[in-house]
């Protein structure tokens, strides 16, 4: 069935208010089923279905925004809808700000921000931290973002336009020595170390920083690389820079902080004559090699944590290097490359990660409980790591619905568009099958007032998707993408008294207090509301706080 996004207008008119309301009926909850991971009390009871009540018929429509303006936060006496603002009968909402949070652009992020309203008089508090989930919560790992591993490279200094040197990759043989730049032990800043060769592979030179991999270990790495990552990373997304003229992928082992499995670093990317010796020296950067940064903390002790992290990374350097095939072509968000990588990672193992990704999710989400968005991966706080789970659902559910060779699809259109002004939201439309564009846009009808918010079909498509993977993450009915209990799920819940402002993109799931939920008269214009039973199905249709 399709649901259809229900407008709650409002018009002004003789300086009185009148209200529109396409609202659909509400159904009525579903069966409840017994649980036996939540306390009887912990859950929100919903009432006995009332009689659906008449639908009032709509006004007049209300004055839509521009194509390309977003709906105004500010809240007005002409903008306060009047009318039945009521889910009925739900345990659950999830808030949904549909706009599309772009990285790095600020006046972006500030007017697709929706805020919440003040839920904090129908809403439970306190639950998602509540009983038993308390003694399971491991501590928050000690690890550092992509933000601050390429904190301080200004790369307006870098002429990408200047090609590279030579056709002859940097050649190595066992025993070998090479300074490169790498972190300190506490991946806090950028030294110069000089490291050892212990071993050349087919595709790859395994490096140790002061013994920190020895020979046997190097071995068994390269092995693994050769035999299965580099074949199936580069089979899938394309070939690393600096490897395709007889060059190797450099693989440094050195000690980093717990946690810390490995990363690329985008500044190494640049050839000698894009990022000169003195621009390289000024920001610390290692020119005309590819390299991955290993934690040599893992050897011994989780060698398929190295083997996955190695594919993983792999991926953000072949992502890099594509940059390259168009001297404009931005790099894709991190939020979209990080989905890549994790795909890298299944492919090469799959579900060695996913679990444990899931529980960052399920653990270490107070962002994304407080409305972070999915294409937010900027942040800074000790939370950041949340992201990482929600990543990596989201390429659970798009390889469930696309296809396997989805993410390779949307590499290559990145890759071959030659265009300064490519999308996510462009190339995920157009990499995946036409069944489900059609199926998303069966599910899901944004009203005018909300599709002018956005500057293509494709991003408002892609808003619906986000909006279907959210649902789907979390309801027993439309997908099981992990295996939730219930008291998992309500770690996910917001249930703090204050109101907050959602991203675009984000969401935000309270328990509801007394069975049913009123839209806050102060709710940001645009925010979309779902209701939920106490098993997390949705059972109401969508409903919109639209102009």
């Amino acid at each position: 069935m399709k649901r259809i996004v229900c407008l709650l207008l409002a018009v002004c008119l003789l300086g009185a208010c009148l209200t529109a309301c396409g609202q659909a009926q509400p159904q009525p909850q579903k069966e409840p089923q017994d649980t036996e991971t939540v306390k009887e009390n912990d859950l929100p009871k919903a009432p006995e279905a009332p009689e659906t009540p008449e639908t009032p018929e709509a006004a007049e429509a209300a004055k839509t925004p521009a194509e390309g303006e977003f709906p105004s936060n500010d809240i007005s006496a002409s903008q306060v809808v009047t009318g039945e603002r009521v889910l009925e009968n739900v345990s659950f909402v999830v808030a949904y700000d549909p706009f599309i949070y772009k990285e790095k652009d600020e006046e972006e992020i500030r007017r697709t921000t929706l805020y919440s309203g003040d839920m904090s008089d129908q809403i439970v508090t306190g639950l998602h931290r509540a009983g038993e989930l308390e003694a399971v919560i491991p501590e928050i790992p000690n690890v550092t973002s992509q933000t601050e591993i390429n904190k301080g490279f200004d790369f307006s200094e870098v002429n990408r336009a200047a090609g590279r040197a030579g056709g002859q990759d940097p050649i190595y043989e066992k025993g070998d020595t090479h300074v490169f730049f790498c972190f300190d032990s506490t991946a806090s800043f950028r030294i110069q170390e000089e490291f050892t060769c212990v071993y050349e592979g087919e595709h790859c030179y395994i490096w140790s920083l002061n013994n920190s991999i020895g020979e046997a270990d190097g071995v068994q790495v390269a092995a693994e690389f050769d035999g299965k990552i580099f074949d199936r990373d580069t089979t899938y997304f394309g070939t690393p820079r600096f490897t395709e003229n007889g060059g190797k992928v450099n693989v440094l082992f050195y000690p980093m902080p717990e946690g810390l499995c490995g990363f690329f670093c985008t500044g190494d990317i640049y050839s000698s004559l894009e990022a000169p010796q003195s621009v390289a020296e000024r920001y610390k950067l290692n020119t005309d090699h590819a390299i991955i940064n290993i934690n040599s903390k893992m050897l011994g002790k989780n060698m398929p944590e190295v083997y996955s992290t190695l594919a993983h990374e792999l991926q953000h350097q072949i992502c890099a290097t594509e940059a390259f095939y168009y001297v404009d072509s931005p790099f894709v968000q991190m939020w979209l490359d990080e989905a890549m990588a994790a795909c890298a990672e299944e492919l090469c193992y799959p579900g060695i990660k996913i679990e444990g990704y899931y529980n960052l999710l399920m653990y270490f989400s107070d962002n994304f409980r407080k409305g972070q968005s999915l294409y937010n991966f900027e942040n800074e706080t000790d939370e950041f790591i949340g992201a990482y789970g929600a990543v990596y659902l989201f390429e659970e559910y798009l390889t469930q619905h696309a296809g396997e060779d989805v993410f390779s699809k949307i590499h290559n259109y990145w890759k071959t568009s030659y265009r300064s002004d490519v999308t996510e939201a462009q190339a995920i439309y157009a990499s995946v099958p036409q069944s489900f564009i059609d199926e998303i846009n069966e599910k899901y009808s944004f009203p005018t007032s909300i599709s002018a918010g956005f500057r293509s079909p494709e991003e408002e498509w892609m808003s619906k998707m986000t909006l279907d993977f959210y649902l789907e993450a979390i309801s027993p009915e439309l997908g099981q993408l992990m295996s939730y209990t219930d008291k998992a799920r309500i770690s996910m819940l917001y249930s703090e008294v204050n109101p907050l402002d959602i991203q675009g993109g984000g969401r935000v799931i309270v328990a509801c207090e007394n069975g049913s939920f009123t839209i806050p008269d102060d709710a940001g214009k645009g925010l979309i509301f779902i209701g939920l039973d106490k098993n997390f199905n949705v059972v109401t249709e969508v409903y919109t706080n639209a102009r």
